[in-house]
């Protein structure tokens, strides 16, 4: 396995795009980069991801192992995974992938799902991150 970069997304100052990522020796990562290549920044991040956004650093979200998780930073590592909602996604088409996103003001998450058998639009509100329950 070589190394990857994905689920590249833009941070809402319009500056800076976000990622994850794995290293050659498996070691994963969460890392943002200004659009020009200046101010690279990554740290190691152990969890699954899934696809993930955020609208700064602060928050994460991703819609790995079939939930709607959050991860905060603490000024050094990622807080987390919390579980917001578990997606009940299949996850068999592009479509049905929940790909969550954070609200413009980050009050709600807006992802997809197909578990009812057709794909449709949910939107959760995210209270303190304190107050969800942690999974692994």
């Amino acid at each position: 396995q070589g190394e990857a970069i994905g689920h590249e997304y833009w941070h809402a100052d319009g500056v800076t795009v976000g990622y994850h990522g794995r290293m050659r020796d498996g070691r994963k990562f969460f890392g943002k980069v200004n659009y020009d290549d200046t101010d690279r920044f990554e740290v190691d991040f152990p969890s699954e991801t899934g696809h993930i956004h955020s609208n700064d650093f602060s928050l994460i979200v991703g819609d790995g192992a079939g939930h709607i998780r959050l991860w905060q930073w603490n000024g050094e590592s990622f807080d987390g995974p919390r579980a917001l909602a578990h997606h009940h996604s299949s996850m068999k088409i592009q479509q049905a992938h929940p790909h969550p996103r954070f609200t413009s003001d980050g009050k709600q998450v807006i992802f997809t799902s197909d578990w009812t058998g057709y794909c449709q639009i949910y939107q959760a509100d995210v209270p303190d991150f304190a107050s969800l329950p942690e999974i692994p």
